[in-house]
């Protein structure tokens, strides 16, 4: 793939070295000025750097492909990857060597590197590994305002387990956050120690989990600074592993809790109810006026306290997308028509004037909202990219190469944003009627000023809430959340009292807009709805502060902004080539009772989650089509060698895995058994699973990590059980992410592996040779032959 055209985006160039690495991509607003994404390789195929590449004289594909493959020769080689010099630095061989500007820098194996050496930085408090081979140890990120990037070390243990990550902070100072694990790897303990400056005082989170005997979490407790520690959550579980009840906030080892939640499924495993004195919820599937078979929500029962007084009744078009929902009790509705490319051509709610929406550019169709009249009004504009450089309210918008909100600005609001090179928000500063609001961001601490006040600690998130000061300590607050992770109500402790205080209280229309009820208990929590940060100064009218009571603006989702107002993103998806049937611009495939979209990048059923681990066998093997007529179903050979159908195999051991692959036709083998069970417990996978995830959580909009290294210290199976079956992974790539209705972040992620069955020197029987009548085949067709490695994805959900 070397162009790229999704619709309402211009059109994106790839450009690739000899190792078919992508090493530049331009989109429409960078060729617009000369300037490329550019990405750097070491001899392992991981990626050492990336940045900005400005060349004004490549103005096609094809001439920056000539520019990559005409690259000087170095010692008579063209350099595709880069080594370090002293090991400090990189060598700067491969293609770009000039005219660029570093964004992100990632270095591995050691500890030699610029910087690492920093006082502030070295580890505390642990014993390092210094087994670290094909490890990232540090990674150097910038800011998207030039200022000087930060660094972040990372020390393991000898399972090449995170056990200590040390982090400059864009306020001058430094994050350490130190684990602990149980020997079968499970996260014992986490402790976030935070400075906002060199000498300033530490900010201490102390985060402490215990799992009963299959691994299942049974409490989570917390401490702040010298805070008497808490007990988070504690949970239950019924007899097939689901969770049955949650237990918030307990100051007496789980003797009492402030609240709890109890959870009830149907016979498919779909949440139907959660219970708790202060929100309760309902969900119908097959029953209410309109009942639904396919799995889509026909009825949703809500109320603020542990009996559902509200009923959302829902109804879908036969593309399953929402044109209907109605609620009694709290009244509201949202009925919803949509164009053939799925986007929203008219929104009516609560029976007033329709939005009609005009998507005509010169009376031809678009997915770019043009205009909207009736109910709103207001026009659009956008940049090459397909964002919105204008929106409804007449907010104009500038963003950066990320294609992030940089800038928004209407008369008597100027809002801007700092991030840093891999997307996370840093810092939000605000003006409206000449008072300047800053909004910091150090990972789950907030920072925040208003006028000439001083900046200080505003929120501290946890896993069910956050944390707000109250003078030289803390206040607990606990989020009761729906099936969406919409936060529905907000429970304060109080302290010395047995029940909380609810200090916040919302209701949703389907797609996010928030119930203006001013019955509701309202307090400046921005985190709503999908538990997204709310932007209120992009709203329509200007913010008041100290209003207390926050209803319209963007979710913040950290690839996008999203308008809960009008239901559709001001940005095309990222991704979006993932989903070629319907519009870019539209929310959750336009089914938002059942979908959620937890980062911007793409949709994931809240409740359905992925765990089939796949293998993918690629190999043609026309030669066979004659020979086996019929063969031993013990060993599970089929009579369709010559079938053409292009059906699922299983392979519970290699002589499964190894048949399979030589089918005529690309199979796909469902891996299961003791294969799958002894390739998840190898120490090296499951190391290097966790490495995934911590390098993950580090960047949620990460695509693709390449890490190399071998499987091998179990043996996983055989026909004469002595040998070993060794995998070389080649990269991981995050598919899908999503929250589960616990509320719990769920990644789910593939793993692209190869086995290798050739015929190898050391190996026995089961490779080199089977007696009888397989043993032509094994000979003649296995011996030597390259095609014989297996490509393999491992899909896999982990939840954090």
């Amino acid at each position: 793939l070397i162009e790229k055209k999704i619709p309402g985006k211009g059109w994106e160039y790839i450009v690739y070295n000899g190792n078919d690495q992508t090493v530049l991509t331009q989109d429409a607003v960078q060729r617009a000025v000369g300037k490329w994404s550019y990405m750097k390789y070491d001899a392992f195929g991981r990626m050492t750097s990336t940045g900005i590449y400005t060349n004004t004289a490549l103005t096609s594909q094809l001439l920056a492909q000539n520019a990559v493959n005409s690259h000087p020769l170095v010692n008579g080689v063209r350099p595709l990857w880069e080594d370090r010099i002293q090991v400090a630095n990189y060598t700067n061989k491969a293609f770009p060597t000039a005219g660029t500007i570093e964004y992100t820098v990632n270095y591995y194996d050691d500890y030699t590197f610029n910087g690492a050496t920093n006082a502030a930085l070295l580890p505390s408090g642990i014993t390092r590994s210094q087994r670290t081979n094909a490890l990232l140890t540090g990674a150097r990120v910038s800011k998207d305002d030039g200022t000087a990037p930060l660094l972040t070390v990372n020390y393991y243990d000898d399972r090449a387990r995170l056990i200590q990550a040390v982090s400059q902070n864009h306020l001058g100072g430094t994050d350490r956050v130190t684990n602990t694990y149980s020997f079968v790897g499970e996260l014992l303990t986490s402790r976030h120690e935070h400075k906002a400056s060199p000498t300033g005082a530490a900010t201490t989170v102390l985060t402490t989990n215990a799992y009963d005997h299959v691994g299942r979490l049974l409490t989570s407790r917390h401490k702040i600074n010298s805070q008497t520690e808490v007990v988070l959550a504690k949970n239950e579980y019924n007899e097939i592993g689901q969770l049955k009840s949650r237990s918030l906030h307990s100051e007496n080892n789980g003797s009492t809790f402030l609240s709890s939640v109890a959870y009830s499924y149907n016979e498919r495993g779909w949440t139907t109810k959660a219970v708790a004195p202060q929100f309760s919820y309902q969900l119908n599937y097959d029953a209410g006026t309109n009942p639904q078979y396919n799995g889509n929500i026909s009825q949703q029962l809500w109320g603020h306290a542990s009996t559902t007084t509200n009923t959302f009744s829902y109804t879908y078009d036969k593309l399953n997308r929402l044109i209907n929902g109605t609620s009694t009790g709290v009244v509201m509705s949202e009925v919803l028509s949509y164009d053939d490319m799925g986007n929203i051509e008219s929104l009516q709610r609560d029976n007033k004037t329709p939005i009609a929406y005009s998507y005509l550019i010169s009376g031809q169709k678009s997915n770019r909202l043009q205009s909207l009249s009736g109910g709103f009004t207001g026009t659009y504009t956008y940049d090459a990219n397909g964002n919105a450089t204008k929106d409804r309210t007449g907010m104009t918008f500038s963003y950066n190469y990320l294609n992030l909100p940089k800038t928004a600005v209407r008369t008597g609001v100027n809002v801007s944003y700092l991030y840093d090179a891999l997307g996370n928000k840093l810092r939000k500063t605000a003006t409206e009627n000449s008072i300047v609001s800053i909004s910091e961001y150090i990972g789950s601490i907030e920072y925040s000023k208003v006028g000439s006040g001083t900046l200080a600690i505003d929120r501290i998130a946890t896993s069910e809430g956050y944390l707000t000061p109250s003078g030289s300590s803390y206040i607990y607050h606990y989020n009761l959340k729906d099936h969406l992770g919409n936060v529905r109500s907000v429970l304060k402790k109080v302290a010395s009292a047995s029940v909380p205080e609810i200090v916040q209280q919302s209701d949703y229309y389907p797609f996010g807009k928030r119930h203006g009820n001013a019955a509701y208990v309202h307090n400046d929590n921005r985190y709503l709805y999908n538990g997204k940060e709310l932007q209120d100064e992009l709203r329509g009218g200007v913010h008041s502060f100290g209003s207390s009571y926050v209803q319209e603006g963007h979710y913040d989702y950290g690839a996008r902004f999203y308008d809960a107002e009008i239901g559709r993103w001001n940005v095309p998806d990222p991704i979006s080539d993932l989903r070629s049937n319907i519009s870019p611009y539209a929310y959750c495939v336009n089914n938002p009772l059942l979908y959620i979209d937890p980062f911007g990048l793409d949709s994931a059923n809240a409740m359905i989650y992925l765990k089939e681990v796949l293998v993918k066998g690629t190999k043609s093997a026309a030669v066979l089509s004659p020979l086996f007529q019929p063969m031993d179903k013990t060993l599970k050979i089929f009579n369709d060698w010559t079938s053409q159908k292009k059906d699922k195999y299983p392979a519970e051991n290699f002589t499964d895995l190894a048949y399979n692959a030589t089918r005529r036709n690309a199979q796909t083998s469902v891996v299961k058994g003791d294969l799958l069970n002894r390739v998840k417990k190898d120490p090296a996978f499951k190391a290097w699973r966790k490495q995934i995830i911590a390098q993950y959580k580090l960047n949620p909009l990460i695509k693709s990590r390449v890490q190399p290294f071998k499987l091998g210290g179990n043996k996983f199976f055989s026909l004469e059980g002595d040998l070993e079956l060794k995998l070389s992974i080649r990269g991981a790539v995050i598919n899908a992410n999503f929250v589960e209705s616990n509320g719990t972040t769920t990644i789910n992620y593939s793993i692209v592996d190869t086995f290798d069955i050739r015929q190898q020197e050391g190996r026995g029987g089961v490779y080199n040779g089977i007696n009888g009548i397989l043993e032509p085949v094994w000979v003649d067709f296995f011996h030597g032959n390259q095609d014989m490695k297996v490509e393999v994805r491992w899909n896999e959900t982990i939840t954090k």
